[in-house]
């Protein structure tokens, strides 16, 4: 019996296989691996040891021969993607009409406390006198413009219709441009209180609101960003309100020229165009003179007063 248990008989006969040895040589071979001589079954002649022919009366079954196959690796199996069925299509951000949104209501437990409230940058006490200032428009007011008329008929001219004093007014209505760039992020609350405070002055029909990014010449519009289209002026005579910062928050290098354009435009058609911009008058010198000129600029500041607004009332 083999003196090692991990070594059998059938490691002998792999060894004599490979080597082919005499019988000397066999039996060294079979010491080596630590099987006594006498369980060894050595010929005396010199032979070529065959593993796979049977020794006579003795047959081998074909579970015990030897496979010559070389060995490979099974092939991997790759398994049969299960294909998902779509549960459904989800409106865009974009899409979504936030102010059809039901209001939670208020907690009423005792252990809650109120928010603190934002106060906006425009004082409620200021605002509708500044907004006014800002956005008047001469227009006939209601009383006769008494020495004009006298002058009329001393000269003898027909009065066809009678002369009325002419009183800043926002009959025309306005068109607000509100800024949704990440410059002016922080402001959102601030441009939605302005707004709602424009609405209540003129009367919702009166007051048309585009939003843009950054640059309303590349589009603008009520609904979602995939709806906005090119800047389109009002019609002649209405002023436009710009809430945002001409590119102070970002380059307004990159915009200037089309800021020039859309102001340009305007003038044409007796739209002034002002800019409620929340940096101060420092800030202003990195604007381009052109650009000061062509737009009516006010800083967006709890301190803004009437006596701040630096421009006529235009007819």
């Amino acid at each position: 019996m083999p003196d090692r248990p991990e070594i059998w008989f059938g490691d002998l006969m792999r060894v004599w296989r490979e080597l082919a040895p005499n019988a000397d040589a066999a039996l060294h071979i079979a010491r080596a691996l630590g099987i006594d001589h006498a369980d060894v079954p050595v010929h005396t002649t010199e032979r070529v040891i065959d593993m796979t022919t049977p020794s006579p009366g003795r047959s081998v079954t074909p579970s015990r021969q030897l496979d010559e196959t070389p060995w490979a690796p099974p092939a991997p199996t790759v398994p049969t993607p299960t294909l998902l069925e779509p549960a459904g299509t989800a409106p865009w951000p974009d899409e979504v009409d936030w102010s059809a949104a039901k209001l939670l209501d208020r907690p009423t437990t005792p252990d809650t406390t109120d928010a603190p409230s934002l106060d906006p940058l425009l004082s409620p006490n200021t605002a509708g006198p500044v907004l006014g200032a800002m956005l008047g428009t001469r227009g006939p007011g209601d009383e006769i413009d008494v020495p004009r008329l006298l002058d009329e008929l001393v000269h003898c001219r027909p009065i066809d219709r009678l002369p009325w004093i002419a009183r800043p007014s926002l009959f025309r209505g306005v068109r607000v441009l509100v800024d949704v760039a990440p410059s002016m992020a922080m402001l959102r609350h601030d441009q939605d209180d302005l707004t709602q405070r424009l609405r209540e002055l003129l009367g919702h029909d009166d007051v048309q609101v585009q939003r843009f990014s950054a640059n309303p010449a590349r589009g603008c519009g009520e609904g979602p960003v995939r709806t906005w289209t090119a800047f389109e002026p009002p019609r002649p005579g209405t002023p436009v309100l710009v809430l945002g910062d001409l590119g102070l928050g970002s380059d307004p290098d990159d915009v200037e020229q089309d800021w020039l354009r859309i102001a340009e435009l305007l003038g044409r058609r007796s739209s002034r165009l002002v800019a409620l911009v929340p940096y101060e008058r420092e800030r202003w010198g990195v604007l381009s003179p052109a650009l000061r000129a062509a737009v009516d600029l006010v800083t967006w500041d709890r301190s803004t007063a009437v006596s701040d607004i630096g421009f006529r009332v235009r007819r």
